[in-house]
Formats: C-alpha cells, sequence, structure tokens
C-alpha cells in the first residue's frame, strides 16, 4: 500500500519505524511459533503471542506482505497444537529477563493451568484473519474458543471466571484489566457472530468501564490508557456513546498525562512501571507505558475530530521520548535510569509501539 493511501489513524512520518519492529517480531517467531530472543525484560508468555499476532495481521491488512501472514497463521498454528483439554490455553511463562524474574514452581504452574486472556487473544487473533482474509480456515477454532469462553462467563458479574489461587494473578497488578481483552476479542467476533455475543457484550462492556473508572493515579499506565482507547474505539462501532468519552475519559486521560506518580525527572514523556511483584518502580523509564498515553491521546483526537492533544507539547514530549527508544530494528523495552542504558530489546513488546504508530489497538 503506498502511504497516502493509508488510513488516517496511521502516523505516516514513522510508519517504516513501526513496519521495523514488525519485521524484528516476524524475524525472532520460528516456523512453530516460537518467539527465540536474548535479552528480554521478563519472562514474557503466551499472551504475547496472540498480542503480537493481532499488529503482524494489521501489518499485513497495511502492506500486504506475505511474510506477515505467514507469522500470522505460524502464531494460530501454535495456539492449535498447544491447546488444554480444557478448550483454553495456558500463558506459559518464558526464561527470566533481565528485571523482572519468576521462580520454578510459577512458571510451571503458568504452564500447566488454563489463563483465560490468553484464550481471548486467540479469539481475536483467528477473527481479525478472517476478517481481513476471509477464506474460512479457522471458523471452527473462533467457534469453539467463543464457545469454550461461554462456558467459563459469569453472568452475575459481567466477566469471566479466573483462578483465584493462580500465581499467575498474584504478576498482575490488577488482574481484572486484562477483561479488556476479552472485550477486544468479542467486539472484533461480533461480525461473525453477533446474537450470541451481544448475550455478553452489553455486561462486559460495564465490567471494563467500572474496571477503569476504579483505577486511581497509582494504576499501571499501559492498562489505563489502553482501557480509554479501546472504549474509544469500541465508540467507532456503536458500542460504547460518545458521551462517555468526554465525561470519563477524558477527565481521567488529563490525570493521566499530568500525575507525578509514574514522573521520572529529567525525562518528560517517559513513565516509570507499576506491576505486581514490585508495585511502582520510577527508575526505568518504561517506553509501553508511554506508548499507551500516546495512542490515547491520538486516539481521542481521531475519534472526536479535534488536535486537542495532538498539538500539545505534552504529546511531542511522549512522542519524543518514543522515538528515543528506537534501536536499529524495532524498539527497547525500557532505559535503566541510574545507567543510563536502553535495555530490553528482546522484548516480544515490540507491538506495543506498532499499537501508537498504526493507531489502533
Amino acid at each position: 500500500m503506498k502511504v497516502e493511501a493509508l488510513p488516517n489513524r496511521v502516523d505516516i512520518d514513522r510508519f517504516e519505524d513501526a513496519l521495523d519492529a514488525v519485521d524484528y517480531l516476524v524475524d525472532h517467531h520460528n516456523s512453530d511459533g516460537e518467539y527465540e530472543v536474548e535479552n528480554p525484560w521478563g519472562p514474557e508468555g503466551r499472551l504475547y503471542r496472540g498480542l503480537s499476532a493481532w499488529v503482524i495481521l494489521d501489518a499485513y491488512s497495511l502492506t500486504g506482505k506475505k511474510s506477515y501472514l505467514n507469522t500470522a497463521i505460524n502464531l494460530i498454528e501454535h495456539f492449535k497444537r498447544t491447546e488444554l483439554n480444557s478448550g483454553g490455553w495456558a500463558m506459559s511463562l518464558g526464561e527470566n529477563g533481565q528485571e523482572f524474574q519468576v521462580s520454578d514452581e510459577v512458571r510451571e504452574d503458568t504452564a500447566l493451568y488454563e489463563d483465560p486472556p490468553v484464550t481471548a487473544s486467540l479469539l481475536r487473533t483467528v477473527s481479525l484473519y478472517e476478517s481481513i482474509v476471509g477464506d474460512g480456515k479457522y471458523d471452527e477454532i473462533a467457534k469453539g474458543t467463543f464457545e469454550h469462553l461461554n462456558e467459563i462467563w459469569d453472568p452475575e458479574k459481567g466477566s469471566f471466571w479466573e483462578d483465584s489461587d493462580s500465581m499467575l494473578l498474584k504478576l498482575r497488578s490488577n488482574p481484572n484489566s486484562y477483561h479488556l481483552y476479552f472485550l477486544l476479542a468479542l467486539a472484533e467476533y461480533r461480525q461473525f457472530q453477533t446474537e450470541d455475543v451481544d448475550k455478553l457484550l452489553p455486561k462486559l462492556i460495564g465490567f471494563v468501564k467500572n474496571t477503569f473508572e476504579s483505577y486511581d493515579e497509582t494504576a499501571y499506565p499501559l492498562m489505563n490508557a489502553n482501557h480509554m482507547t479501546t472504549l474509544m474505539q469500541l465508540s467507532e462501532k456503536l458500542l460504547v456513546d460518545p458521551v462517555y468519552i468526554n465525561q470519563e475519559i477524558k477527565p481521567r486521560l488529563d490525570q493521566l498525562m499530568s500525575s507525578s506518580v509514574f514522573k521520572i525527572e529529567g525525562y518528560p514523556g517517559a513513565y516509570g512501571h507499576h506491576d505486581g511483584v514490585r508495585g511502582i518502580v520510577t527508575t526505568e523509564a518504561h517506553l509501553r507505558n508511554s506508548c499507551g498515553v500516546a495512542l490515547a491521546m491520538k486516539t481521542f483526537d481521531r475519534v472526536m475530530n479535534t488536535k486537542v492533544y495532538t498539538s500539545t507539547e505534552r504529546y511531542q514530549d511522549i512522542s519524543s521520548f518514543i522515538d528515543s527508544m528506537k534501536a536499529e530494528k524495532g524498539y527497547y523495552e525500557y532505559l535503566k535510569i541510574d545507567k543510563q542504558k536502553r535495555l530490553g530489546h528482546g522484548s516480544p513488546g515490540q507491538f506495543i509501539p506498532c499499537w501508537w504508530i498504526f493507531g489502533k489497538i
């Protein structure tokens, strides 16, 4: 696709940077769908394969590049081979990274037991595949995955069941935040099974809104911002009232932009981090959090047809920090402040700056 023909959600000036990151993901996923790399930030698991597939498929839709499609297919085939007897998928955390590490006991636990957000990531992957390619190749996987999610649906809570004793849940700063992936999955699958999806969707949207509205200044910035972006994307599908954007999202976006909780002196566009093990960390500037905030700002302006955020100095500062984390190919995951060193080039989180540049999750 020629640059001038790209949809207006895409940052044309950084489009090639995003494709470099996608190429990095493609180069480091082997034909079995396994991610092979050195120097990751942490022991990333199977969820990141699903999220990577979203970006790789989007890149294919924008470029028509066959290697992107082939990699997405390899990832789906990987999921087919690793399905649990329950009908879902495990997170299956990998080797420890440079900063975030887990015990062998935790790693074994995440390989044995289902992690429903991973299942949701696959449902969205095969739904995106079908909407882009349209050959029906993975229709049965989509139907089976949706049926399994129905089995673990709690209609009273408007959420999906997760094992509260799971060691994996203890690694997440707010496990409810991961229902965002269920919402993205069902919103995408809805075009193929509207009536059945609509039995779940309104309550799920309510659950996700409640989770988002419960966030305070200490919430994980990426998840906070991604809730904003997702709800705004859903307004384009007429699933969220645009009034909600001005009344609920904008004030929280303003707060996230101005909060000092994750502020790092000397780096005006950078954000610290919040994970379930270490809590709030401001000795590292994390690319993912700046990308999340930048995408929320960009999405607000696009959906509301304004320049309220993207014309500001704050947006330029955040964009500049993201650009400063660019590697020769792809991006570094974080900046270690005391060492003034960029690290984590091996992170599969390369898809996160692509979300920002491509203009959608």
